[in-house]
């Protein structure tokens, strides 16, 4: 199993490797796709074959979940039998929130940390605090509004 960083909409790098190459073809491989629930999102759709039995497609994209399971069967040429001569593989696809805009934050009084640095523009607000020896914002929002932004990994 590979665990795998993958930022939204970006592609999904399904591949499988059968362990004993070219000479295990023709053989077909199909993925499901699911959430963290366990709610199937894509059920079992086929990958191509590459080459020396290295199957791959990049045409599924990562959703706004917070990870996806990939499950990797291998079937006989016919699409139908399984061949039991490989167990089910599967790849994690985390997905990778640097760098996404991050909209409608409900900070009440809340503390918000962030790892990294955290750039951007507020307009039209009457927040005020200071920076604090841990490097965190310490002030108020004198009234309710909507803050926009982006966290960036510098």
């Amino acid at each position: 199993m590979a665990e795998l960083k993958t930022k939204l909409s970006d592609p999904l790098l399904l591949s499988l490797q059968l362990f004993d190459g070219s000479a295990s073809l023709p053989k077909r491989v199909y993925v499901e796709l699911s959430n963290p629930a366990g709610v199937l999102l894509e059920s079992r759709f086929e990958i191509p074959h590459v080459i020396n039995g290295d199957f791959r497609d990049e045409t599924r994209l990562m959703t706004t979940d917070a990870y996806l399971v990939a499950q990797y069967f291998v079937y006989e040429n016919d699409g139908v039998t399984a061949d039991e001569d490989y167990i089910i593989n599967k790849d994690v696809f985390i997905r990778d929130i640097t760098g996404e805009l991050v909209e409608d934050l409900d900070a009440g009084t809340s503390t918000i940390e962030v790892t990294g640095t955290l750039t951007g523009e507020i307009t039209d607000t009457n927040l005020s605090g200071e920076i604090n020896d841990e490097n965190i914002l310490d002030g108020l929002v004198n009234e309710e509004y909507t803050i926009t932004g982006e966290i960036k990994d510098e």
